[in-house]
């Protein structure tokens, strides 16, 4: 007979793996609970069509002075039709109900997307996913982001439709999040081990805030610091001129309708009158990615009298990181004095891009200037006290704590000036190349503001005086907002931009004690462009306004916005397809943002073909001239010469600058590709173009010779034997928020590139694509790189995908009331409080 205690290593053993089962190790969940039947992921699979449902809430809100005037709260039942690709389509009787809605309806989809890029905003990654996030919360907080989103809350909930669709919007979010058990999460919180908190007004504005990184944090000021120190101001101000060369504002001067009077002082004549709007005004008047360059976006707009229908046609695509679940979610609105349609960002009330009735609407992003670092003198190593403005001035000091899971929190203390956040102090290790030590960072984010209520008031708007009404409100990122409607077209340049001198604020503003003591006035903001000086353009004689990015205005504008505008090759390709387009339709809209000519290639590949002899070189190379001859600028993943020129130019960039800079580019900035085309356009022989490591001088004939064998050695290695193919050389990816690559759309293969209309590079490109014709029913079209659910488990996870990458548009479902067109509805979902 055994003993009993032989069987007693079995148990031990098994009670260890039901301890380990039910516990998570390191970044691995628990892996009982994570593959139960019962709880796990399996849960997460969406099989089968849904039918229709109805859902009875309890009453979970009561508002009052709804702005809509209809009720107080929700009372009445709330219709959402959801068509055959998942947009939800929401009828409400008041705006609070609409609010309410459209939170239920967007956590349904995106819950976790919501909680993790909200949670990104204000510095909370690191209490659900552990000590590997202590740096990128410490950067948030540190940068003052969520004490910004606090501050803006205070002032955002006087304004009694922000707060309405805020509160409202957080209200139905989380009758979603109530109704929830554990197996109903979705995937990513199994995986990660954690629940859903409830959901607040704050968490959407620090997905505001998320946006305002990612369009105006961007900065090259310390790398061009340095780079000032080591070229002088000469070398370094013919290098990195103010201007891009050969740049095609969106404004010149015959554009712009009027020119601000500028005081001796340099300061604007203005009133009260261009004070910004009181953000108290009534209705009538991803994780997101760190900023980089590519983040860029066209809009456009035709009047009337250039399309078949006589009607204005609009189209904007906002080029942003690709990622699974999408930035947008798509939706219609209705209730209230709303009926709207467009996109939003998941966790905020409203719609960015859209139209309704009787307006079309659309952005790009600015590029204004409104990030500065100071280099502040402390009085000692305490950071107690720091000189400005002639006198020590004391710091103030904020005690903030981190919780860390599975590690012990972090006590950190935030030190701030007059003029903003210390984010690196001494002896600490900065958080990425631009962020110096002991400096103070001036932005416009930070500041208070309300961009939400800007986009509220654009969904009722009628006409061009209420959009212009609705988007004074905005103020960072500036933005430039393109207009349609019935009969008129418009752009303007929206934002809270500083007044400041010319190049203030390119590089790192230095602030020493042993100067004068009224030396640091000079490098003061001086306030704010008036909004009635901004640029805009209304019904211009041309009949068509864009933009892409570039810089806003010519010379002739006596305001300096700043120095990083993008080269003007997809600004220059919108103004040639649209200066002779007449009789255009919705399908020419379309097919201006899938345009792949390259006006960069167009404008350099000829200056580098010049300085080749066809004569003294290999049958490859004589090939490859050939292919490159025959080109039409078109980046087409079938063709090869896409891939050979660019490898060209970027070997004759790297040969021409690399030894000025060391090859260095994380501690220089280097010259554009605007001012190195220049240059080869010019003169070749400028010393420029000389290999200073070398005891003879090469001219710009030379570095294209040597870069033009490198590119076709290149292309035969990555094409075993042949040339390689775009599509090979330029794969484009959509990763999950996670980065997991079996929750991404993998290797995409498309026709595009950075510098196109149609601009993929890599993760980043076209988000969201809609053109609309605002006809006496608006017609539209539209299109994004993912799906509606955030689910990877749902067929809507990332079904739209290969038709973004195709350019195969959607029809915008826009229905006049629930019912309005059965077949186009897959189900129904009612919400009775």
């Amino acid at each position: 007979m055994r003993s009993p205690l032989a069987a007693l290593p079995r148990a031990i053993l098994l009670l260890l793996w039901l301890v380990i089962l039910g516990h998570k190790l390191g970044s691995i969940p628990p892996l009982g609970k994570f593959f139960s039947p019962f709880e796990g992921f399996w849960r997460n699979a969406e099989i089968g069509k849904p039918g229709n449902e109805e859902k009875k809430l309890p009453a979970l809100f009561d508002l009052s002075a709804d702005p809509s005037g209809t009720t107080s709260g929700m009372s009445d039942s709330i219709k959402v039709e959801y068509d055959h690709r998942g947009v939800p389509h929401i009828f409400a009787r008041d705006l609070s109900g609409v609010f309410f809605a459209q939170g239920y309806a967007t956590a349904r989809d995106r819950l976790w997307q919501m909680d993790v890029q909200s949670r990104a905003g204000l510095g909370r990654l690191s209490e659900v996913m552990g000590p590997n996030l202590i740096r990128f919360d410490l950067e948030r907080r540190r940068m003052g982001m969520p004490a910004s989103a606090k501050a803006s809350w205070e002032v955002i909930r006087k304004d009694s439709l922000s707060r309405i669709a805020l509160e409202a919007y957080s209200a139905g979010v989380n009758a979603w999040i109530g109704a929830l058990r554990p197996a109903d999460y979705p995937f990513e919180f199994k995986l990660l081990d954690y629940a859903p908190e409830p959901w607040t007004p704050l968490k959407s504005i620090a997905l505001l805030k998320n946006m305002q990184w990612t369009l105006s944090k961007g900065s090259d000021d310390v790398l061009l610091t340095r780079t000032l120190a080591k070229l002088g101001p000469e070398k370094f101000a013919e290098l990195f001129p103010l201007r891009n060369p050969g740049a095609e504002p969106i404004f010149p001067a015959d554009l712009f309708p009027g020119k601000p009077r500028v005081l001796s002082q340099g300061t604007v004549a203005a009133n009260q009158e261009d004070s910004p709007p009181d953000s108290t005004a009534p209705l009538t008047d991803t994780f997101f990615p760190r900023p980089q360059r590519g983040s860029g976006s066209d809009n456009f707009v035709l009047a009337g009298t250039r399309t078949t229908s006589g009607y204005p046609i609009l189209g904007n695509d906002p080029h942003l990181d690709l990622t699974l679940p999408s930035i947008w979610y798509e939706s219609q609105l209705q209730g209230g004095g709303v009926d709207a349609y467009g996109v939003s960002i998941p966790g905020l009330p409203s719609l960015v891009i859209g139209f309704n009735a009787h307006i079309a609407w659309g952005v790009t992003n600015g590029m204004d200037d409104v990030f500065d670092w100071y280099g502040i003198s402390f009085q000692d190593s305490s950071l107690g006290a720091y000189w400005w403005n002639g006198a020590w001035r004391p710091t103030r000091f904020v005690l903030d704590t981190i919780p860390v899971r599975g590690s012990r929190a972090v006590v950190d203390t935030e030190v701030w000036t007059s003029l903003g956040p210390v984010p690196v102090k001494n002896h600490e290790q900065p958080f990425d190349k631009n962020s110096p030590v002991l400096h103070a960072l001036r932005w416009t984010a930070l500041d208070t503001s309300n961009e939400i209520g800007a986009f509220l008031r654009l969904l009722p708007a009628e006409n061009y005086g209420d959009f212009r009404a609705a988007i004074r409100l905005l103020s960072c990122p500036s933005q430039n907002f393109i207009f349609a409607d019935s009969g008129n077209i418009a752009l303007v340049h929206q934002g809270r931009i500083p007044i400041k001198r010319p190049d203030q604020g390119l590089t790192v503003i230095e602030n020493d004690s042993s100067t004068a003591s009224t030396a640091s006035t000079s490098y003061d903001w001086r306030g704010y462009i008036p909004d009635s000086f901004l640029p805009f353009a209304l019904n211009p004689k041309q009949g068509w306004l864009a933009s892409a990015n570039q810089e806003v205005t010519d010379s002739t504008y006596p305001f300096y916005l700043g120095s990083g505008f993008y080269p003007s090759e997809r600004a220059g390709r919108l103004h040639r397809l649209l200066q002779p387009m007449q009789n255009a339709t919705l399908s020419s809209a379309w097919d201006i943002m899938m345009n792949t000519e390259s006006l960069h290639a167009e404008q350099t590949l000829p200056l580098l073909l010049r300085c080749i002899d066809s004569v003294n070189i290999s049958l490859q190379e004589r090939q490859a001239l050939g292919i490159l001859r025959g080109w039409d600028y078109r980046y087409l993943a079938s063709s090869t010469a896409p891939a050979l020129f660019d490898l060209w130019w970027k070997n004759f960039y790297r040969h021409t600058w690399e030894d000025k800079f060391e090859g260095d580019t994380l501690h220089y900035a280097w010259p554009s590709r605007p001012v190195t085309r220049a240059l080869l356009a010019s003169d070749t022989n400028s010393a420029w173009f000389d290999d200073t490591r070398t005891p003879q001088h090469e001219t710009a004939g030379d570095l294209a010779r040597v870069s033009f064998q490198e590119a076709v050695q290149q292309s035969l290695q990555m094409g075993a034997g042949t040339f390689v193919l775009w599509s090979r050389f330029h794969p484009m990816s959509i990763p999950h928020l996670l980065r997991l690559p079996s929750l991404g759309a993998g290797v995409l293969s498309g026709d595009g590139c950075a510098e196109c209309l149609n601009a993929q590079r890599g993760s980043n490109g076209p988000s969201w694509r809609m053109a609309v014709e605002m006809d006496s029913t608006p017609v539209a079209l539209g299109g994004y790189p993912g799906g509606q659910s955030g689910n990877p488990g749902s067929p809507n996870y990332d079904v739209f995908v290969a038709d973004w990458l195709m350019g195969r548009p959607y029809h915008l479902l826009f229905l006049k009331r629930p019912g309005d067109e059965p077949d186009s509805i897959a189900y129904s979902l009612t919400l009775i409080p």
